[in-house]
């Protein structure tokens, strides 16, 4: 929630909406972002980064340009399509992660950023069909 009041406090004071801004080697973010000395436009707040080659990244919360909140990702590149959702902390995965890639599904458990297991999703009798399935 983009208007949550999570966004009000002195965290986010100086946080301003910036619109398609160069972040980092060929890629544009979208969202709240404030000054700080990697950048005038630094990921602060909600947001999405997008890489001119098919990649995206949208995230509740980014701190000082780091994912640090749950958010998905998604990759266009043919051949390699894949997305997720989880939750970053500190710029690094951590916790499950929803993953569909390689028309499989997914669920991944990561701490600080290492995969610590990833279990391939299979449709059994206790699965209740979904309109998806």
């Amino acid at each position: 929630e983009r208007f949550d009041s999570f966004y009000e406090g002195q965290e986010f004071a100086d946080a301003k909406f910036a619109e398609l801004v160069p972040w980092g080697k060929d890629q544009t973010f979208s969202g709240l972002t404030h000054g700080t000395p990697k950048g005038a436009h630094t990921p602060h707040g909600w947001g999405v980064l997008e890489h001119h080659e098919g990649f995206l990244q949208a995230c509740a919360v980014w701190r000082d340009g780091l994912a640090d909140g749950p958010g998905m990702w998604a990759s266009i590149v043919d051949g390699k399509e894949q997305c997720g959702y989880g939750t970053w902390m500190q710029g690094k995965r951590h916790g499950f992660f929803a993953l569909v890639k390689e028309g499989g599904v997914y669920l991944e458990d990561y701490d600080n950023g290492e995969l610590k297991k990833r279990i391939k999703w299979r449709r059994d009798k206790l699965h209740v069909t979904c309109a998806r399935c």
